[in-house]
């Protein structure tokens, strides 16, 4: 718990005072990052990529827009360390729609760290028989689906259906799981490198 003299701008949940979701942004930030002296939070990944977590899932949520983090950041004086981190984020996102979940957004952490291309997020693709579905990422003609357990289990059927008309309309299609994203990510890359090598680019 973190207790501030004042909120800029203060909120309200109930009765109850509370920070805005832009400047909790930024005090994860700060928290996370070590300062003179002392360290940050134990935390299983680095500052930024937990702050592009918490930005993704706030986006995702409707809770905020990259413009009024933007303007939270230009408002913050240099003193604050969170303004750093959040800005980084900010400064390398590319301009598309935020992720569609916590498992997308480390499966595009993990791309980007091993310097692959940029794939687009939540793609409408089509066949001859109209709309197959929004999936994850796309590139040309490579597509990923981050399959997290219990929401894909619980559409096993459509998803497997959907999977078919993308390979029979000629995508090449990756699938990586939990398990693989965040325990066996050389395979991720390793398999998504093979692809983009194999698939046209368009």
């Amino acid at each position: 718990m973190r207790r501030r003299r004042a909120l800029q701008p203060p909120n309200t949940v109930g009765r109850l005072v509370v920070a805005s979701v832009e400047d909790t942004l930024l005090g994860l930030g700060e928290d996370l990052t070590p300062r003179p002296g002392g360290t940050a939070a134990d935390a299983p990944l680095d500052a930024e990529l937990l702050v592009e977590l918490a930005v993704e899932a706030a986006l995702r949520a409707g809770l905020t827009t990259i413009e009024r983090l933007a303007e939270a950041v230009a408002a913050t004086d240099g003193r604050r360390p969170g303004r750093g981190v959040l800005r980084e984020v900010l400064g390398r996102r590319p301009d598309e729609p935020p992720t569609g979940s916590y498992l997308e957004t480390r499966c595009h952490q993990v791309l980007r760290a091993a310097a692959l291309p940029a794939f687009h997020r939540q793609v409408e693709l089509r066949d001859g028989g109209g709309r197959i579905g929004i999936v994850d990422f796309a590139l040309g003609s490579v597509v990923i689906e981050a399959v997290g357990e219990r929401w894909h289990l619980e559409r096993f059927h459509p998803d497997h259906r959907r999977y078919a008309r993308l390979v029979a309309a000629g995508h090449r299609l990756l699938t990586f799981t939990f398990e693989d994203i965040e325990h066996r990510p050389d395979h991720v890359v390793d398999a998504t490198r093979r692809a983009l090598g194999r698939a046209p680019l368009c």
